[in-house]
C-alpha cells in the first residue's frame, strides 16, 4: 500500500486566512496537512523508537525545504506563525 493513498478534506473558510494570499504559506499548510498520519505510526529518531499518533509526524526545516522548494527561513517563519 502507498503511502499517498487517501484524501484530505479543506474548508473553504481556509480563503478567509489572512495567510490565504501568500501562496507559500498556503502550500506548507497543505503539504502539512498532507504529510500528517492518518493511522498511528512508528518512527525511528537515532535509537529510539517513537509512536506517532494520527494526525502528527516527524519532520524538518530541510527536509520541508526539499519537499516544497520553500526557503528553510520562510519555513521557519511560517510554522512558528501557523503554531501561533
Amino acid at each position: 500500500m502507498s503511502i499517498n493513498q487517501g484524501w484530505i478534506s479543506l474548508h473553504r473558510t481556509l480563503q478567509e486566512s489572512p495567510l490565504y494570499r501568500d501562496s507559500q504559506a498556503v502550500h506548507l499548510w497543505v503539504h502539512l496537512l498532507f504529510k500528517a498520519n492518518h493511522k498511528p505510526n512508528k518512527f525511528l529518531i537515532g535509537n529510539n523508537l517513537i509512536d506517532i499518533d494520527i494526525g502528527q509526524f516527524v519532520t524538518g526545516r530541510k527536509s520541508l525545504s526539499a519537499e516544497t522548494g520553500i526557503n528553510e527561513s520562510k519555513i521557519q517563519r511560517l510554522l512558528k506563525l501557523f503554531e501561533s
